[in-house]
């Protein structure tokens, strides 16, 4: 699972190319960077090589626009739910004229609990590629709810089974490094003093629920900020019962008219990204990637490689309409593509995350997330959408 940052700061892509490499001074940004970047990428024709392969990914199909279906969805978490859709999910259907063909921003709900709450709903925005599955009923209630003994493989295989039912290929699921956790709640009853007993305080710590997340796979790299999720409880005999489902798995198309032959060297991308962090970081704040003494594990600002939204990059266009035909259709890149399905396009791009330095490790343990996340395409693709200026 990528972590969620405090803060996020995309790199613009739109830069000239024979400026930055001018810039040859070494320095504290450039030493922490270029050892925070993976070991795959060096020289400028190994990294085209090693994007001849990223460019050309056997991509699933259907993807998730074509695949999902609601009911099915719905029904693979609950058998004997009967949602329906709200009829506006039938109204402004621009492709096509079937009236019962779904808009692609819909809601399918069932039933009340307080107030307009549905007690279940189903909410999904296929063009965004987003979906949340809410059902209220299931959540868990500390005074009536069982602890929760669903064993973590019947956890995990359970997520994978859904996530296939929502339409998610399979073969994009990178189960390696699917992230189970048990969630426990607590609670602790007082029972008042009187003359003769003192106040009795009882603490009870129970397993609420188990969460699993299911990252992003294309091919030989990760889809940066595409992930499955799945929380579920115990029905009382072990068996998990799923209370919440969140997915975002837009559809995978790379932006069209990449040339490996303009893949940066290492060297070109460390600058780049020190550039930013020395723009915006004090030095000596940042803490390096070290082996930690005490787990033997890296810790620091590190760096992996990963298919990244155009989106996530500070693009030269307006990203800010959600309007516009879904990834893949039409001709994206071209001129009449409109900005916004530009914008949900991917590029093989290196991501890292500056980790703060902690002034006395024995007794304060690093964060586990980056105070800053920054991204960087693998090779220059100015003339996608710029004049390649700065």
């Amino acid at each position: 699972m990528l972590p969620r940052l405090l803060r996020t700061y995309a790199l613009a892509i739109c830069f000239a190319h024979a400026g930055h490499a001018a810039a040859q001074t070494s320095d504290e940004f450039f030493d922490i960077v270029n050892l925070a970047l993976p070991p795959e990428l060096s020289d400028a024709a190994t990294n085209a090589d090693s994007l001849r392969r990223w460019l050309n990914p056997s991509i699933a199909q259907p993807q998730l626009s074509k695949a999902f279906d609601p009911r099915k969805a719905y029904l693979a978490v609950d058998p004997r739910s009967r949602l329906s859709p709200d009829p506006s999910c039938f109204r402004e259907r621009e492709a096509g004229n079937d009236p019962n063909a779904l808009n692609e921003l819909c809601e399918y709900s069932q039933g009340e609990t307080t107030g307009e709450l549905p007690a279940v709903q189903l909410r999904f925005n296929l063009f965004r590629g987003k979906f949340t599955y809410l059902s209220r009923g299931r959540g868990f209630d500390f005074t009536r709810s069982p602890e929760n003994k669903v064993p973590v493989d019947a956890a995990r295989a359970t997520a994978q089974q859904l996530a296939v039912a929502f339409g998610i290929p399979q073969s994009e699921l990178d189960l390696t490094f699917a992230d189970v956790r048990q969630l426990t709640a607590a609670a602790v009853a007082v029972t008042s003093p009187t003359a003769a007993t003192a106040a009795v305080v009882q603490q009870t710590i129970k397993v609420a629920e188990v969460q699993v997340r299911i990252p992003r796979k294309v091919g030989e790299l990760p889809v940066f900020d595409s992930q499955f999720f799945a929380a579920m409880g115990d029905d009382g005999s072990g068996k998990p019962v799923v209370a919440r489902v969140h997915g975002q798995w837009p559809d995978f198309v790379l932006l069209p008219g990449l040339d490996a032959n303009a893949a940066f060297d290492r060297e070109t991308l460390a600058r780049l990204i020190a550039d930013r962090l020395r723009a915006h970081t004090l030095p000596g704040t940042l803490q390096p990637l070290v082996r930690d003494p005490l787990t033997q594990r890296q810790i620091g600002t590190r760096g992996y490689l990963a298919y990244v939204p155009v989106a996530q990059m500070d693009i030269c266009f307006d990203t800010s309409d959600e309007k516009g035909s879904p990834p893949g259709q039409g001709n994206p890149g071209g001129l009449e593509t409109r900005p916004q399905d530009r914008a949900r396009l991917y590029v093989p791009g290196v991501v890292l995350f500056a980790v703060p330095r902690v002034p006395n490790r024995q007794t304060t343990p690093l964060p586990s997330t980056g105070v800053e996340q920054l991204s960087v395409p693998l090779l220059d693709v100015s003339k996608q959408f710029c004049d390649g200026s700065v």
